[in-house]
């Protein structure tokens, strides 16, 4: 969807990122320099994805609005259909 609306963004947070593989592999198919947020409230479901994380790679275990000041150009919720662009910090 990225390349297809050419959208280059430098972060990117996925909401309930479950077990993280979904941002895995979309970190080898954006830039280098774009940064990627897990965030999941599941302690087992983040027990397997901070095994995932690198520099550009990062979870959390909590709710997305406990990020105080967190920016992200998209954002995705596996309850959402689509990615939404935002352009307002948290």
């Amino acid at each position: 969807m990225f390349q297809k609306d050419s959208v280059k963004p430098k972060t990117v947070c996925e909401v309930g990122c479950g077990a993280g593989e979904v941002l895995k592999l979309l970190q080898e198919k954006m830039d280098k320099a774009c940064s990627l947020w897990g965030c999941e409230i599941s302690p087992q479901a983040f027990e397997i994805c901070k095994n995932k994380a690198n520099a550009k790679l990062q979870f959390k275990l909590g709710e997305l609005n406990e990020n105080e000041g967190a920016f992200f150009e998209v954002i995705s919720g596996s309850t959402s259909s689509s990615t939404a662009r935002t352009t307002t910090g948290f």
